[in-house]
């Protein structure tokens, strides 16, 4: 069997990959904002691999746990902005988890945003096409806003030429 090698190469993280910009691009809840750094862990599962800012799945398949990211400090309160930019390099399979706000006090997240091939990017629970600019070998700013206590954080994914 061939082995089929996905890439996804992000300047930010992938999976909880997003870091808060102090004067973001376009701010997804209004000012006051203070940049900060939070803690993070890298997660290799599977045939996930990280190296720095690369994140890479080596296999093709969906079953199992496969995972290549960054998980970031759990915070309990307020409101945060993420921002960060990711770049799909090569795609085997037809899906891709890019950044997950989860809920700790609850099972699952609260907001996944996953990649389709051919360049839908979409919030997977519900569905919503949220862009088509995550084609592969694009460069894709994602800036998104999470008040703890709220179901739906608002989420702004839109392209950036680089």
């Amino acid at each position: 069997m061939p082995r089929i090698k996905r890439t996804v190469t992000v300047l930010s993280a992938a999976a909880a990959m997003l870091l808060t910009a102090p004067n973001a691009y376009a701010e997804v809840e209004p000012g006051g904002w203070t940049s900060t750094s939070p803690s993070f862990n890298v997660q290799e599962r599977g045939c996930g691999q990280v190296d720095n800012l690369t994140f890479t799945l080596t296999c093709s398949t969906g079953s199992g746990d496969q995972r290549a990211e960054r998980r970031y400090a759990t915070y309990t309160g307020g409101t945060r902005q993420f921002e960060g930019y990711f770049r799909i390099a090569s795609m085997g399979g037809t899906r891709v988890s890019l950044k997950q706000t989860f809920n700790e006090s609850a099972s699952g997240p609260f907001f996944m945003l996953a990649g389709e091939r051919g360049g839908r990017l979409y919030a997977v629970h519900g569905g919503a096409t949220l862009s088509t600019a995550g084609t592969v070998g694009a460069t894709v700013r994602v800036n998104t806003g999470h008040q703890v206590g709220s179901e739906d954080p608002r989420r702004r994914p839109s392209s950036r030429a680089r």
